[in-house]
């Protein structure tokens, strides 16, 4: 079966399993209730640094997580790159969506003063610029959009919390089956497991940041492998549990060059020992990277950006499909392409 039967095939089946007027309504539910919590959010107003030398009294701009020069252009045609969006409309299909360079991976990180003073070395050619400190860079820059995001993700949690008893959710409940007590109850727990997630990320905030005052670049080490496949670009941190009171820091950064794609993955050296208990890893670092690696593509990817020539690629056609679970939630069907590109 060809990919693009197999889409076919995946369509069918998730028309069968939930009637389309019944996904439409979850969907226009659920973005309701998206935007109004959107409503209610304030966008981040502090930079990650938030100390005595930042400009504009310390509101982010929009950073870059992805070089615009030097990463995003290497793929970009027409100045433009392919990235990931939900489609409403059409629930269970993916919307491709076409943005420039110069907005792709923004975030509100960094005031104007850190965004260029802090990683002008691998920003400008110019500037000497050492591998131990390009590797503590790319990895402060991922770890800072993360962390970003998840304070983001906290502050959205609290909100749908206070909306609880709002009509919206009533809505919800009753066209899903599920109690108002059974969602608050899930929601709580939401809530508390990113509290604690936040405090880890303050820690390794602190952490990342006394090291570059230090400027004791070699507490980041890092492995690097080269893809042949079509370039993409990619960047992500994680925490990886061990137990309940162990865990390491984990970053990918995937760039395109001249060949296909550089892969690089960066932890810190006092963890190497922790990230040894996790096969899954290892692996990865000793260059075994399918499938693990795609996971953590499919995980994060709304980090992921390409080029319009590999959308048109017949192996990535069975990314249109989608995957519905019985709670409603979905995720994308790992594409061909990102198998064999590694």
């Amino acid at each position: 079966m060809n990919n693009l039967e197999l889409h076919v095939k995946l369509e069918q089946l998730i028309k069968e399993k939930y009637p389309e007027h019944f996904r439409k309504e979850v969907f226009n539910l659920e973005n309701k209730i998206y935007n109004m919590i959107s409503n209610q959010l304030e966008a981040n107003s502090v930079c990650f640094f938030n100390d005595d030398k930042c400009s504009n009294n310390s509101k982010p701009i929009g950073s870059h997580l992805l070089q615009q020069n030097g990463v995003l252009s290497k793929i970009a045609i027409n100045n433009h790159v392919i990235m990931f969006r939900r489609n409403f409309s059409e629930p269970y299909k993916i919307k491709f969506k076409p943005v420039s360079i110069e907005s792709a991976s923004k975030c509100p990180v960094f005031c104007l003063h850190h965004d260029t003073s802090v990683f002008a070395p691998i920003e400008n050619s110019k500037q000497n610029c050492s591998m131990e400190e390009y590797i503590f860079l790319i990895t402060l820059r991922s770890f800072a959009d993360e962390y970003t995001k998840r304070h983001e993700d906290f502050k959205r949690m609290k909100v749908l919390y206070n909306n609880i008893n709002s009509k919206e959710f009533e809505d919800y409940c009753k066209l899903t089956g599920a109690s108002t007590e059974e969602f608050k109850s899930y929601i709580e727990s939401n809530r508390n497991e990113l509290e604690d997630m936040l405090e880890q990320y303050n820690f390794l905030r602190l952490k990342l940041l006394t090291s570059y005052k230090n400027q004791d670049y070699e507490c980041i080490t890092h492995k690097q492998f080269q893809s042949n496949k079509i370039g993409i670009a990619f960047s992500t941190t994680m925490i990886i549990p061990i137990s309940e009171e162990q865990e390491f820091f984990f970053c990918v950064n995937i760039f395109p060059n001249e060949s296909g794609s550089k892969i690089i993955f960066s932890y810190f050296r006092s963890e190497e020992q922790l990230i040894q208990q996790d096969s899954s890893f290892m692996d990865l670092l000793n260059g075994i990277l399918h499938p693990n690696l795609n996971r953590i593509i499919m995980i994060a990817k709304e980090n992921l950006f390409y080029n319009i020539q590999t959308f048109l690629e017949e192996d990535v056609h069975c990314i249109n499909a989608l995957i519905y679970d019985n709670d409603f939630n979905y995720d994308y069907l790992v594409p061909k392409y990102f198998e064999s590109i590694i």
